[in-house]
């Protein structure tokens, strides 16, 4: 109780307490670009437009701890926390083209190649097309690419090995809240995240000042970048999906979880699907324009595929 505590071991207390700023980070992008358009010939619509251009972009982090942290003196935090300091230039190049093929439809192509200093690059892609099938109605439609480069953080934020991870062993329900050491932190050997979406829509404007716009979509992307939780990681170790098999480790004489591993990773893949929808409605008064809108989306599928081809639901 209170009562019992001496002045002496008051003083230890707020001798060995940690006020102050943990980790300082701070990130920096500098950059620019140029781009030409203009008219690149005549189409049966009236004129085709280019656009092309350059952009070069470079990232640097710089993560500082505390000296305390540093040191290693805080317990539960995972030992000493290291200083990092990365850069990294990007360089992309980019076209598109629209056609007007007619009065009523149009249609546009763009492609872009990045290149990053640390890793490589992609190129990617993008086609549309809109239709305006009559005075209420335009129908639009697109399919593209994607491609996602794991940031400076998830990249190199140097691995540590704490006591914070918590979740319950499947195998051991009846001992729930397990708390055992977890190695997190960054990886060097991720890989960027590529994607495919893809997208057919319809607006409406079936009276003066007011429209209407649904569209459905679907993304697919693979190797999705993400860090899963220590509860996620035991579950999906336990029941035998090999793509964990490396993120756990056992005691060898009790059998239950001595250590989990929750650095990033590519880990799988995913599956995206819904409907977007918004409508709009303005007019003028006497004191200005009146603008109402709302926006909403349902989505129906966001499934989350290990390497191993298990499958996490979630929604529906």
């Amino acid at each position: 109780p209170a009562s019992a505590q001496t002045d002496a071991f008051k003083q230890a207390v707020q001798a060995a307490k940690f006020t102050g700023t943990t980790i300082g980070i701070s990130s920096k992008t500098v950059g620019g670009d140029a781009k030409i358009t203009g008219p690149a010939f005549k189409a049966p619509g009236g004129d085709a437009m280019y656009a092309a251009g350059v952009q070069y972009q470079k990232y640097e982090l710089e993560r500082n701890p505390d000296l305390a942290l540093a040191s290693g003196d805080i317990a539960g935090l995972g030992g000493a926390q290291l200083a990092l300091t990365k850069d990294r230039s990007l360089t992309a190049g980019f076209g598109e083209l629209s056609i007007p093929l007619s009065k009523a439809l149009e249609v546009n192509a763009s492609a872009r190649q990045d290149n990053y200093s640390d890793f490589g690059g992609a190129g990617t892609y993008k086609a549309n097309a809109r239709w305006k099938a009559s005075d209420i109605a335009v129908v639009r439609g697109s399919m593209g690419t994607g491609f996602r480069a794991p940031s400076l953080t998830s990249l190199w934020t140097p691995q540590t090995t704490g006591t914070s991870a918590q979740f319950t062993d499947p195998k051991f329900p009846n001992m729930p809240g397990q708390q055992v050491q977890e190695v997190s932190g960054g990886n060097p050997n991720l890989q960027p995240e590529k994607s495919k979406q893809k997208s057919l829509g319809l607006v409406l404007t079936p009276i003066k000042n007011f429209t209407v716009g649904i569209d459905a979509w679907n993304i697919e992307i693979d190797g999705k970048i993400t860090s899963a939780s220590a509860q996620e990681t035991v579950s999906r170790f336990r029941s035998g999906d090999p793509a964990y098999a490396s993120l756990v480790t056992l005691n060898p004489s009790t059998g239950m979880v001595d250590q989990v591993k929750s650095v990033f990773a590519n880990i799988g893949s995913a599956s995206y699907s819904g409907i977007d929808i918004n409508a709009a409605y303005k007019r003028n008064i006497e004191s200005g324009t009146l603008g109402l809108s709302l926006y909403g989306t349902y989505m129906n599928k966001a499934d989350e595929t290990s390497p191993s081809g298990t499958i996490s639901k979630r929604v529906g």
